[in-house]
């Protein structure tokens, strides 16, 4: 999943390039993959498929879902994908508040759930820290202690 329309929004003026820098990764990923893409509304759809076409993107291979959001970066936001030992994949849903910095995150919160609604994935809730969520993401081998996800990862280790 890769937002576009509200990060263009918050950019706009100032870095020109970020469009077609989504499309180069759009047209790469469209070759082998079903690409997702977050966009606010109608119009921004529109204007994100023209950028495409014209970056030669396989739009055959690209689904837009019209989900409003208050920042588009998805990075922080978005779904998280985990599998376990068996193969079943689900989604993580860290509950993002726009880091405690800004007011307007609801939008951005709903991602997770929206992802998984759309895929028919199960997903989990987590209320961690920054810092023990960063470790869990980067290390890969500790799983959360919640119920849900415990089920489909690791068995948990202690996080220092």
């Amino acid at each position: 999943m890769v937002g576009l329309a509200a990060q263009s929004r918050r950019l706009a003026g100032k870095v020109q390039a970020i469009p077609w820098l989504y499309a180069e990764i759009v047209r790469l990923l469209s070759v082998h993959e079903l690409v997702h893409l977050i966009v606010e509304d109608a119009n921004a759809e529109q204007r994100v498929r023209g950028i495409l076409e014209r970056a030669g993107a396989n739009l055959d291979r690209v689904s837009f879902h019209a989900w409003p959001t208050d920042r588009g970066w998805t990075r922080d936001s978005g779904a998280i994908f985990v599998r376990n030992r068996e193969g079943r994949v689900a989604i993580t849903n860290w509950h993002f508040n726009a880091w405690a910095k800004y007011s307007d995150w609801q939008l951005d919160d709903q991602v997770p759930g929206r992802v998984a609604a759309l895929l028919g994935l199960p997903s989990g809730s987590l209320r961690l820290s920054w810092k023990m969520a960063t470790h869990i993401a980067l290390c890969s081998k500790a799983a959360p202690s919640t119920s849900t996800v415990r089920e489909f990862c690791s068995p948990p280790r202690s996080v220092s």
